[in-house]
């Protein structure tokens, strides 16, 4: 009996840990630093596990217009084999009856609990460490500073635009110049990866799943960040400015080459925000909801173990703040 109860103890534990797939998620420590060695197909030679996703997207077939609009409009999101969604990705699960829901997710009751379908749960791209450096590092990619921040994905529908964590939960709701995101442009929809900073109260753009109702998810990542920066050049005087009807900004991260000299100049600067750390894509990536090799993640005080590249004093001194916070970005 005593046997019996422990059993079922350690089970329920067990299955209210997660995992990552990925022995490279970013939710655990560099792989360089716990003295990791990758084992088994696929893991133990990088860039063949980038060749591999970069001909897997060109397979993946979905409705990515019907997966933005199940999100826009807070109806669930029904999974797709062809998607190939990571295990790292949680199905919609069981949560806490008092847990923070938007009102779209829908409930049913199963043996005593009450099961929620949350829309905005894990929509959003997972980056991994970057262990070593790619042969193509100087010709295909890309790279992003990134501030000190929540991750969340946000959603501008119906009249309303609301900010989501990773794992769905409301954490902001105002009205924006995005396009659905208020009650003069509501017929429409956009969907933005962001980093939101409380103290300065500015959403920062990485990048864009879908644009007034047009999907992006399949699109390469330098088009996605050249409609990115064309929309903000052609909206720059409504989404930057604050106002006392839009008190919350959006700001659009500067995309860098990877070029030794390109590189050198950004770390030679001290930042007028905290920096988190460094992400870096594959000009190629599409946008997948999970953990991929073409989007790459390092913090500030790896630069010269990784990309052989010595930081400044004081482009280190600015993402000094960010490591007290032991915060990352990439997996909040």
């Amino acid at each position: 009996m005593w046997k019996n109860k422990m059993d079922a103890l350690t089970s329920q534990i067990g299955g209210s840990f997660r995992i990552a797939s990925s022995p490279f998620s970013t939710s655990g420590q560099h792989p360089r630093l716990a003295d990791y060695k990758a084992k088994g197909d696929g893991f133990g030679d990088l860039g063949r596990r980038r060749l591999k996703a970069i001909e897997a997207q060109k397979k993946r077939r979905r409705d990515y217009m019907d997966l933005a609009r199940r999100i826009a409009e807070g109806d669930p999101v029904s999974e797709s084999d062809d998607d190939n969604e990571d295990a790292a990705m949680d199905d919609w699960g069981e949560d806490e009856v008092d847990g923070k829901m938007e009102e779209g997710g829908a409930q049913k009751k199963s043996k005593g609990t009450v099961k929620r379908v949350n829309p905005y749960k894990d929509q959003l791209m997972l980056s991994e460490w970057l262990v070593d450096l790619p042969v193509d590092f100087t010709a295909n990619w890309t790279m992003l500073v990134c501030p000190l921040g929540r991750r969340c994905m946000v959603v501008a529908s119906r009249g309303r635009t609301t900010a989501y964590t990773r794992k769905g939960y409301c954490l902001k709701r105002f009205p924006s110049h995005l396009p659905g995101g208020n009650h003069t442009h509501n017929a429409k929809f956009t969907i933005l990866d962001c980093i939101f900073n409380e103290i300065s109260e500015v959403f920062y753009v990485m990048d864009v799943m879908c644009w007034n109702s047009h999907t992006f998810y399949d699109s390469e990542r330098d088009l996605r960040y050249f409609l990115l920066k064309s929309k903000f050049e052609e909206e720059k005087e409504a989404l930057c400015k604050r106002s006392s009807r839009h008190p919350l900004l959006f700001e659009l991260l500067l995309q860098y080459s990877c070029t030794k000299e390109s590189l050198s100049e950004v770390f030679s600067q001290r930042w007028p925000v905290s920096v988190d750390g460094l992400l870096f894509f594959h000009l190629q990536g599409h946008y997948i909801r999970r953990h991929s090799p073409l989007c790459v993640w390092l913090k500030p005080g790896m630069l010269n173990d990784i990309l052989k590249l010595q930081p400044s004093a004081a482009f280190l001194e600015s993402s000094a703040s960010a490591d007290k916070h032991h915060h990352q970005t990439m997996e909040s």
